[in-house]
């Protein structure tokens, strides 16, 4: 009986990781966009990007794929509002407490059977 409750808990808890990774990707998607290149402001001395000079220069994080990697550079890029960096940092730091969360319930063990006690039975005595 504990085998199948350790067993239906953690394909809960697997559920419930995939619904945290589209959390991710959908938030990941709605603070830095669809990947289409933005418009990154550059300083007066700054190299164009790409080498070529052509077309507006792209952040370096437009071209990540892992949701997580792509929220933590678009975080530690000075060129975006930092309104939208702190939210990006915000997502990063709850997914990482969920992890944790996750990784410390996933880590169950096989049921273990301890013996609570020993029955003692004392004799009635019989007062006269």
């Amino acid at each position: 009986m504990a085998r199948r409750n350790t067993t239906g808990e953690k394909c809960g808890l697997e559920r419930e990781r995939e619904a945290q990774q589209e959390w991710l990707d959908g938030r990941a998607q709605e603070i830095t966009g669809t990947g289409v290149a933005r418009a990154v402001q550059r300083e007066l001395f700054d190299e164009p990007a790409g080498g070529d000079g052509k077309g507006p220069p792209q952040a370096p994080w437009q071209t990540i794929e892992d949701p997580a990697e792509r929220l933590a550079a678009f975080a530690s890029d000075s060129h975006q509002p930092p309104s939208k960096r702190s939210e990006a940092d915000g997502v990063l730091r709850i997914r990482r407490q969920r992890t944790g969360i996750f990784d410390s319930l996933t880590a169950l063990g096989e049921p273990e059977i301890i013996p609570l006690g020993v029955l003692m039975l004392l004799p009635s005595v019989v007062t006269g």
